[in-house]
């Protein structure tokens, strides 16, 4: 900063000096240089053709007969995009004038322009310049009959001649505090210290006119009015290679430290043309080896540049920022131009010459400004040193407004709505763009909504929803209501009633009784029966379910029906003893048939070693659970029972009579033999919820109890010799090493005391539990496992074998999930309907029970299976988990309940939900069918070679009503993950992808999938229903043959998507990627969702790489400049890769990044601090190499064939890792 304020302090003795030198000149009132204004900055080309309509311009063109003037912006057909003024009169009748308002400059003021004539004759006013009248100006400067003059005083003289169609630099340096000025033609003074022909004390228009009697032309471009300056500054000294352009840039340095861009009013000279020469915009081109001093004057002023010019610097191509790009009407584009030299790339943009193939659809501006016009495509073209590049451009409708389909919504707790955005275009087109935009809510408490526009109610209140498309922006307010029982359970005896209550709880956060206005249904009215008040009546014992249904919004409760239980404390005698027998008897007004009850002892002093009926029992066990009756009967004949379930020092027991005169005499229901672990006291035995049954003339009837007894005794139970029945076992969530079993529980005639497991003929395991988790496998590997049930007495059950097949523990990076996985004899049994290729099968609620695990349902299908009908009221079973289908050939479907489920289940009036049933199908396409939708593939660019390897199969699930209706989920609502197995003879994998049939279109979509090659299966997540297949997608380009070194990297980014060339067959490896390509390529390998926008100054939501940009922001893969800009169109450098990659590896949770010695590159000095830990990562884990040299090259710009490499070596890491 210290030579800041030397500078500083020089300049203010320097103007000091000047101030001097003025006053004895004597221009006394003001002080040159004082402010940078410049009240008039007309350059006009960024006018349209034709008519000028400025406001800042007050035009006479008034005609007579013959005689027409105008006052026309036209181009230089010299060169494109630069728009100049044109006055013009035709016959000699009336003026034409272009005066130019609007402003106020007093003091030194510089009047620059440039100026031509088509003719010699006639006389032009050029300009007259006048302070607020218009009846005498202050100067006049005329194009008059071959010769610029201009009048001093009141003498008219000759200042140069001129030549007709050239054009000439004229400066006009007035004070208005003396009344002089001075008159400067391109760069020489041509006169000095003219007097004013009136005195002025400002200047207010300029005069732009022929006359009456005059005709022809006159030309103004780049008009100026600007304070004097100080002093005038220049671009440094410089090299250029011969055939090389370098666009000079001037700088008015004024009194205040201020400055202005004086390069187009400037006048350029060169001390060697032959070396280097200047054009009147200040380009200048070297022409042969040498040094030349390139000169700048603006007003009296110069500054000057050493240029020197080498033969050795070779220019060996051009590149813009992008080759295709869209822009809305009116929309403008910055185009970068790098010249790549054989020293490295230079930023030529500024010393590009531009043009457009239609200027009337984008037109560019002489800095390379793309501006769009009118809708349409049309080509921009770059050219510098002999060099040229090209862009595409197409110009779409102006995005007018987004709207939602609604001003408002209104939902209760749970219930979703999916919203609907339509964009309108300045050519009142509409488009559905719910996909594409951004939704935020204002109480995410209140209401959420997802990616996709859903909403759902949280809770009651009111919240205001907001979709962002393209800069434009709706919203909605939404109201929640919440909805609730009086109670989420009930209990009732046989007989008796409770009024069920509804309450409402509104936005306003007011609760209101709804219970009138509500529909009532009992899932079972065998125990329990509602009517439509909401009154609740038990009628037989056991459990069932009531619906209320308000406003489509279902509540469900559980209504239990039982008679009250009896309870007692019994002390046990175990003082001093090793072991009791205790008998349990059920104290009855009736001999007794069943009873059952709870037990609860005590862990420290008892250990429980059998449990039998006692006397009670006579018959074959079989299970019961907590929601079973202690009795039953069988077509009119009595059948006996015995069970228990234990958990900790919890026992819960029934047992039933059988036969002939079971209720002939009381019998004890229970013998429990225990060891005794504390001799030292007695202890005590609660027995609570006793239950019992009677036998009255062939009926059995609940009675109840008066009591419960206890009898000790020292006998032993009867040997035990009966082995238990064989669990039936299915596998549940295989992993590379683990897997966890599940069996029904066996049945023995006392009880089962565990379960062992082997693996082959090796035990590896033993528990009391109905599931077990299996460790220590390995990957890809075929395993037999057994799981055999034992009683007390050592008797063991039949083994059930089951087979299954451990992961391979790698993944594919083009995203998804694996199926679910289940193997072994476990199928569901059912009815077969129709024929092998459309059979059918039906599954019931209990069949579900069992097939239930932690997440939820896995439904195993034999082969042949296509159609599955199983109840729809499933959600409660489900819980929070899916409901999967596996077929036998390895296809799958896994349907998320909180989503798809919840959703078909709103399609149908909920009290006929019981009745019923969800229809699943997956079943492949005939051949012609398969054919037909094969052949719909639309070629897109580039020669692509697509092919099948798998079946074309159709899936989908609908709700089959009772009356035989279907209803069915969107045609692009996700239902859930499907797995397609694929053929992999003479495929290669990697380029496979999953594809669907849009039914709209016709077209294949690409879904991706992620690829598990050990199974030979695909997975794509929240596929919706549809037409499926997995194809193998190849797409070759010229440039790219298959010899090169990027051959294979290409291939895979264009199959999966991530990455593609311009649509002429090309990929174009050689050229520039920038930061935004780069990043949209990462966004997609790694699947970003959606993020909030990152607002970077420069970069717009109706851009096509805003949405990668905001949510690789989010995801912290990269981060912006300084200034808040993330530079989208700049070039991407190998360390800034370096840094995206090591920080994409973080993000995909692979092994954090490993460096196994600092990076020993020879320019590792040239490496940004920011970026070396990100290098040294990179090169340590193969995801980039050096150059060969031993150099890096930091700073170096990335092509599009390196960028790809580096994407798939990482694609390829996280496939060795897993």
């Amino acid at each position: 900063m210290l030579w800041k304020k030397k500078m500083a302090l020089m300049l203010a003795v320097m103007l000091s000096l000047y101030s001097v030198i003025c006053l004895a000149a004597g221009w006394t009132s003001t002080v040159y240089g004082a402010s940078a204004s410049v009240p008039v900055d007309d350059v006009f080309d960024n006018d349209p053709a034709g008519a000028l309509n400025d406001p800042n311009w007050n035009l006479t063109t008034a005609s007579s007969g013959t005689s027409v003037g105008t006052v026309q912006i036209v181009q230089d057909p010299m060169a494109a995009g630069d728009m100049q003024l044109k006055v013009e009169k035709t016959g000699t009748a009336g003026n034409v004038i272009a005066e130019r308002r609007n402003f106020n400059a007093s003091g030194a003021v510089v009047v620059s322009y440039r100026a031509k004539s088509d003719e010699q004759a006639g006389n032009k006013s050029a300009p007259y310049i006048y302070n607020g009248s218009s009846s005498v100006n202050a100067v006049s400067v005329t194009f008059d009959a071959g010769f610029i003059r201009a009048y001093n005083g009141g003498t008219n003289v000759k200042l140069q001649s001129f030549t007709a169609g050239a054009w000439y630099n004229i400066q006009l340096v007035l004070n208005t505090a003396t009344s002089k000025f001075d008159v400067y033609i391109d760069g020489q003074l041509a006169a000095s210290q003219f007097a004013f022909r009136t005195a002025a004390s400002g200047v207010t228009f300029l005069r732009f006119a022929l006359g009456t009697n005059q005709t022809g032309t006159l030309y103004v471009d780049d008009l100026k009015v600007a304070e004097l300056p100080y002093s005038l500054s220049m671009d440094g000294d410089y090299h250029l290679g011969i055939g090389h352009s370098h666009a000079s840039s001037v700088l008015a340095q004024y009194g205040d430290g201020s400055s202005n861009d004086m390069t187009r009013g400037a006048v350029y000279a060169s001390s060697d043309p032959a070396v280097a020469q200047v054009d009147t915009r200040g380009r200048v081109t070297g022409l042969m080896a040498g040094k030349a001093i390139i000169t700048a004057q603006y007003a009296g002023k110069t500054a000057s540049s050493v240029v020197r010019v080498d033969d050795n610097v070779i220019l060996n191509a051009l590149q813009l920022d992008t080759v295709s790009y869209s822009l809305p009407k009116g929309g403008v584009h910055a185009t970068v131009v790098t010249a790549v030299y054989s020293d490295g790339p230079r930023n030529v943009t500024s010393y590009a010459s531009y043009s457009s193939a239609d200027s009337t659809i984008a037109s560019v501006s002489p800095d390379g400004l793309v501006t769009g016009r009118k809708p349409g495509s049309t080509v921009i073209t770059a050219v510098y040193g002999g060099k040229a590049a090209s862009a595409a451009v197409s110009v779409t409708p102006v995005l007018a407004a987004v709207r939602l389909d609604s001003p408002s919504y209104a939902l209760h707790v749970g219930d979703p709505h999916q919203t609907v955005v339509t964009g309108v275009y300045s050519d009142q087109s509409q488009t559905d763009v719910t996909p594409y935009a951004s939704y935020t809510s204002s109480d995410p408490a209140v209401v959420s909504i997802d990616r996709q526009g859903w909403i759902t109610g949280k809770r009651a209140g009111t919240a205001v929803i907001t979709a962002v498309y393209g800069g434009k922006s709706t919203f909605a307010s939404v109201s929640v209501s919440s909805l609730r029982l009086d109670s989420e359970a009930y209990v009732l005896q046989p007989g008796l009633t409770h009024a069920v209550a509804v309450k409402l709880l509104n936005a306003q956060g007011e609760e209101q009784d709804v219970t009138a206005g509500t529909l009532f249904i009992s899932l079972n009215p065998s125990v329990v029966q509602v009517d439509p008040a909401g009154r609740v009546t038990g009628i037989g014992m056991g459990t069932a379910s009531i619906q209320a249904s308000y406003e489509g919004v279902q509540l469900t409760a559980a209504v239990t029906v039982g008679l009250p239980g009896a309870a007692a404390e019994l002390t046990l005698p175990s003082r001093g003893k090793q072991e009791l027998q205790v008998y349990l008897w059920a104290n009855g007004g009736n001999a007794l048939y069943a009873v059952q009850a709870g037990l609860d002892y005590d862990p420290a002093v008892l250990e429980l070693q059998a449990v039998s009926p006692g006397g009670l029992f006579q018959g074959q066990a079989r299970p019961v659970d907590v929601n079973s009756s202690v009795y039953a009967t069988d077509q009119g004949q009595l059948t006996g029972f015995e069970s228990h379930l234990q958990n900790g020092h919890r026992l819960f027991y029934a047992a039933t009579q059988i036969g002939e005169g079971a209720g002939e005499s009381n019998r004890p229901f229970a013998m429990l033999s225990f060891k005794v672990l504390d001799p030292s006291k007695d202890t005590v035995l609660q027995v609570s919820d006793a239950y019992a049954a009677a036998w009255n003339a062939g009926v059995v009837d609940r009675v109840s109890l008066l009591g419960i007894t206890a009898t000790v005794g020292s006998s032993q139970p009867v040997p035990d010799t009966e082995a238990p029945s064989a669990p039936v076992v299915a596998i549940r969530n295989t992993t590379t090493t683990s897997v966890e079993l599940a069996w029904t529980a066996s049945q023995d005639n006392v009880g089962v005391a565990g379960y062992e497991i082997y693996n082959g003929a090796t035990k590896i395991a033993s528990t009391a539990n109905i599931n077990y988790v299996v460790t220590g496998l390995q990957p890809n590997t075929e395993y037999t496992l057994q799981v055999v049930a034992k009683d007390a007495a050592g008797n063991a059950s039949a083994g059930t074998e089951v087979k299954l097949h451990t992961l391979s523990g790698k993944r594919n990076s083009a995203g998804g999930s694996g199926a679910p996985q289940t193997s072994g004899p476990v199928t569901v049994p059912g009815e077969t309907t129709g024929n092998a290729a459309s059979s059918q099968v039906t599954v019931t609620l209990e069949q579900l029970k069992l097939l239930r695990n932690d997440n939820g349902i896995v439904v195993p299908l034999s082969s042949g299976t296509q159609q599955v009908l199983l109840p729809a009221d499933i959600l409660g079973l489900i819980g929070q988990g899916k409901l999967s289908f596996v077929s036998a050939s390895g296809a799958a479907v896994s349907i998320p309940s909180e989503a798809a489920l919840q959703a078909l289940m709103r399609r149908v009036d909920s009290r006929l939900l019981g009745q019923s049933r969800l229809l699943y199908r997956l079943k492949p396409l005939d051949s012609a069918s398969s054919g037909q939708a094969l052949a719909a593939w639309k070629l897109e660019h580039g020669t692509v070679s697509m092919k099948a390897a798998s079946d074309v199969l159709h899936f989908s699930l609908s709700l089959v009503a009772p009356d035989g209706t279907e209803a069915s989920l969107g045609e692009r609502t996700a239902v859930g993950d499907l797995t397609v197995p694929y053929q992999s003879a003479g495929i290669h994998e990697r380029l496979l992808g999953l594809y669907r049939l849009d039914p709209q279109s016709n077209q294949w979509e690409y879904l991706g999938g992620r690829i598990d090659p050990s199974r030979h299966v695909i997975t794509a997540q929240h596929a919706p229903a549809g037409t499926y297949a997995v194809m193998e997608y190849h797409l070759t380009y010229d440039d790219v043959p298959e010899g090169h070194w990027a051959y294979e990297a290409v291939s895979v980014l264009s199959a999966r998507h991530i990455a593609s060339g311009p649509e002429d067959g090309r990929f174009d490896p050689a050229s520039g990627t920038t930061r935004a390509e780069f990043t949209a390529m990462v966004s997609r390998w790694l699947g970003l969702p959606a993020g909030s926008p990152a607002r970077f100054h420069d970069v717009s939501p109706g851009d096509w790489f805003a949405p990668a940009v905001d949510a690789a922001y989010e995801a912290k893969l990269i981060e912006g400049r300084d200034n808040g800009q993330f530079a989208p169109n700049e070039r991407l450098s190998r360390e800034e890769m370096a840094v995206m990659l090591v920080r994409a590896m973080t993000y995909a949770k692979l092994n954090k990044p490993s460096v196994s010695a600092p990076s020993s590159f020879s320019d590792q000095a040239q490496i940004s601090a920011w970026a070396e830990e990100a290098v040294a990562a990179a090169a340590s884990n193969g995801l980039m190499n050096g150059s060969g040299n031993g150099t890096f090259r930091p700073k170096a710009w990335t092509t599009r064939a390196e960028t790809a490499q580096a994407l798939y070596n990482l694609m390829q890491l996280e496939e060795s890792v897993g």
